[in-house]
């Protein structure tokens, strides 16, 4: 069928939105390889559904045929400490409007490609139960959304970003527009949080 992900598909292109996400993090901030970067992981990302996430058994089964030690030792995630992060008034109702775009924007491409409202999810039926206005949607569901998009945020913070409300006339169909800047470093070419927060939401 046209427009259709295989699963491995899928899973390749989490697996290098990730590895190229978790490169930049660890690297000092150059604005050209910076400018460069960001549109490439909003377009990978765009090209995920909302509702994809790896799946655990997928994994394992993919890597059970792998064998050997690896050289430099065990995995030791270290993910950026955002314990101490609290989010304003203003960054939380940036995820609250993300986390109503985001749906509407994933309910939109599902009712175009002719999926309709379900009680259960079907991918045969092409039903599914998320199919409805996010003002309805229970309070898991809205967290789903909101989680990935509360911790972006966190994490460009506590690696030294400031997120300031953009004066530039936007278009009225939009809720609201952002910038990204360094405290350190000059800044990026106009870029829209909103959308490097996309790139980054897994809802399974």
């Amino acid at each position: 069928m046209y427009g259709a992900s295989s699963d491995e598909e899928k899973r390749l292109t989490m697996m290098l939105f990730s590895n190229i996400f978790d490169s930049l993090s660890k690297m000092d901030y150059d604005p050209e390889l910076f400018g460069k970067a960001l549109p490439c992981l909003t377009a990978i990302g765009c090209a995920l559904p909302p509702d994809y996430s790896l799946s655990k058994n997928y994994d394992d089964e993919w890597y059970s045929s792998k064998t050997g030690t690896d050289p430099d030792g065990p995995y030791n995630p270290q993910p950026v400490n955002t314990s101490s992060v609290v989010l304003n008034n203003d960054l939380n109702n940036i995820v609250q409007q993300f986390s109503e775009h985001y749906h509407d924007a994933w309910g939109s491409k599902k009712l175009d490609n002719g999926w309709v409202l379900g009680e259960q999810w079907s991918d045969a039926n092409e039903a599914h139960p998320r199919l409805k206005p996010y003002s309805v949607l229970n309070d898991y569901e809205k967290e789903r959304y909101k989680e990935p998009v509360r911790e972006s945020l966190k994490a460009l913070l506590a690696i030294g970003w400031t997120v300031e409300h953009s004066d530039v006339e936007v278009p009225s169909n939009n809720r609201n527009s952002t910038r990204i800047s360094s405290k350190t470093s000059p800044k990026l070419p106009e870029t829209d949080i909103m959308e490097f927060c996309q790139d980054t939401a897994r809802f399974p």
